[in-house]
């Protein structure tokens, strides 16, 4: 395959699809992880518009899959779908991925921080920036991201 267009809606649909898609790559494992992350911040954070502060609540209180479910059936949310393209370019899998939320301020999440070290989540992106892609690039408001991998050797 050297383009594909993908569309999901929930967070389980993501995690499938991330799986397929990494096989493309040399280390499907890591790069699994990354776009598994990346795939689950653009439902959970893009399309259903959940913040920081509400997903850390959320997890804490322990209702977080049950409010993923309430909003995934709810308008606005309910029709929004996230976009993932593959796309290869020389011995790189190029994967953008698209949700239909606001965007947000990712410059802070690229790395890891103390700040965020005792919150139940908040380490995703820098994560995988460190461990499952060559390149993890933010475009325009933050509600599209780029990540490259390395493609596995074709046989």
């Amino acid at each position: 395959m050297n383009f594909g267009r993908f569309t999901f809606r929930s967070a389980d649909e993501g995690r499938d699809l991330a799986h397929v898609l990494a096989e493309v790559c040399a280390m499907p494992e890591q790069v699994s992880f990354g776009l598994n992350e990346m795939m689950m911040n653009a439902v959970e954070h893009g399309n259903l518009e959940i913040t920081y502060e509400q997903k850390t609540a959320l997890v804490r209180a322990g209702t977080w899959s049950a409010e993923i479910e309430r909003r995934l059936a709810t308008e606005p949310y309910r029709d929004r779908c996230v976009v993932v393209e593959l796309a290869r370019s020389g011995n790189e899998a190029v994967f953008t991925i698209r949700d239909e939320g606001k965007g947000f301020d990712w410059t802070g999440y690229l790395s890891l921080t103390a700040k965020r070290a005792a919150d139940p989540h908040g380490r995703g992106i820098a994560l995988s920036a460190m461990m499952s892609f060559s390149s993890l690039t933010y475009l325009g408001c933050g509600n599209v991201v780029v990540c490259k991998a390395p493609l596995a050797a074709r046989g």
